[in-house]
């Protein structure tokens, strides 16, 4: 029964060659608008996942509100440098607590080769908060060591063509120039984590200088409230202890009552957010800017809402064309009642029909976003990568399979399913009185 309602299906297609491809098109267009936005949108939820605590780092979120403005800043991962001190005092519990300081790009010198990098100080607890991968020396105390460095792989090489350079010294050019030892290579972060420099709304690095120089010049105001300067991470202890609400009601309490008084026209508020958070927070940060807007909108579930509407758009499109095809098959399901055919078999064979139809959007569709993805940026393009090891992608393509259908086919499917057997006696009584 089904080869005979696929062949039924196929020869319809091929003989409406013009409806056929009119619907494949527009269903292909929705489908690649979808599917583009669902993956951008997974990538962006993903980031960080890969760290084997991934569930237990948390970062410090900090929103500031001056009372006048009326608005509604983002929460940014960004955070005051003295909170981390509080955290120490205030959450014990926690297993590390760690902030990381951008300095932006800074030049490392060794002998006459000098090279610009973008430099972050971290503190000690870093390394045992997200755990890298040493390709040379060795993590564990490199950034509790007064002047040392931890250079990522491609740092090292551009350096020195060669990632095997733990001992040697390089100059970092600073006020004043400081001589730093590098302790550690590690491994390049993978794309979908905030540290890596390339990937989208990140906070990357080439290179990590221990926290006792960025101490020994580093005496401006940045430091203090209202800075916004480091990045603050917290673990969280293996044996849960500490939960996250527990930890943001002691967030609370620290902005309420450790904030100085010269800072009482701004409303501090203090968020832990999951690592894997990070990227969201800078897409929704260029998405309304650091003020923010009068309403809170968030980005990713417009950005999928908008996709799911052209998907929408583009199955009414199809559903039409359903339809006006349906009004010239009346005599032909007529026919086919009149044999005996059941309202459930026409149903069934013409959603089989759709279905092929949608099949074939859909491959092309995902055929599609491969060439769309090289006309973005390097880092754009990764977002768009079709995940065929992952089990979930292909759960998405199924139930966007079996919506689809649905959604086009099931409605002009019962439409032409009401076709009476009379239209095709009448066809028949037509004839005998003309011959």
């Amino acid at each position: 029964m089904l080869r005979h309602d696929l062949t039924v299906a196929l020869r319809r297609l091929l003989l409406q060659r013009f409806h056929t491809g009119v619907g494949v098109v527009v269903l292909t267009l929705g489908l690649v608008c979808f599917i583009a936005a669902n993956l951008f949108v997974s990538y962006i939820r993903n980031y960080d996942r890969h760290w084997p605590n991934a569930d237990r780092i948390y970062v410090v979120a900090e929103r500031m509100r001056a009372a006048d403005f009326g608005l509604s800043p983002v929460f940014d991962a960004g955070s005051d440098a003295p909170i981390a001190d509080h955290l120490r005092v205030d959450v014990p519990e926690l297993a590390a607590v760690a902030r990381v300081r951008t300095q932006g790009t800074q030049l490392l010198t060794v002998g006459e080769q000098r090279l610009p990098f973008i430099v972050a100080y971290a503190e000690p607890d870093f390394a045992e908060i997200f755990e890298l991968t040493p390709l040379a020396g060795e993590i564990g105390e490199a950034l509790a060591t007064p002047r040392s460095v931890v250079l990522t792989q491609q740092a090292a090489e551009r350096l020195f063509g060669t990632f095997d350079v733990a001992g040697r010294t390089v100059t970092l050019i600073a006020q004043p120039p400081v001589d730093v030892t590098i302790r550690a290579v590690i491994a390049d972060f993978p794309n979908q984590a905030h540290l890596n420099l390339r990937s989208i709304f990140a906070r990357g690095y080439d290179v990590f200088v221990s926290w006792d120089v960025l101490e020994t010049f580093e005496r401006s105001q940045r430091m203090g409230w209202g800075g916004n300067a480091v990045t603050t991470y917290a673990l969280l202890p293996a044996d849960g202890s500490l939960t996250p609400k527990e930890l943001n009601r002691r967030l609370a309490r620290i902005a309420a009552e450790r904030v100085p008084a010269d800072y009482e026209f701004l409303e501090i508020a203090l968020e832990a957010r999951p690592v894997s958070t990070i990227a969201a927070m800078g897409l929704q940060k260029q998405f309304q800017g650091h003020w923010g807007t009068g309403v809170w909108i968030d980005v990713l579930a417009v950005l999928r809402a908008g996709a799911a509407a052209i998907l929408a758009l583009a199955c009414l499109n199809f559903v039409n064309l359903a339809i006006a095809q349906a009004s010239g098959r009346t005599v032909d399901v007529g026919t086919r009642k009149v044999l005996g055919a059941t309202t459930l078999q026409i149903v069934r064979q013409d959603l089989l029909q759709s279905s092929v139809v949608v099949l074939l959007a859909l491959l092309l569709a995902l055929a599609a976003i491969v060439p769309l993805s090289q006309l973005l940026a390097a880092s754009w393009s990764l977002s768009l990568e079709l995940p065929w090891r992952e089990p979930r992608f292909f759960a998405f393509l199924g139930a966007t399979l079996v919506g689809v259908v649905l959604a086009a086919g099931l409605y002009p499917a019962f439409v032409l399913s009401r076709a009476r057997r009379a239209a095709a006696l009448r066809l028949g009584f037509a004839s005998d009185t003309l011959a």
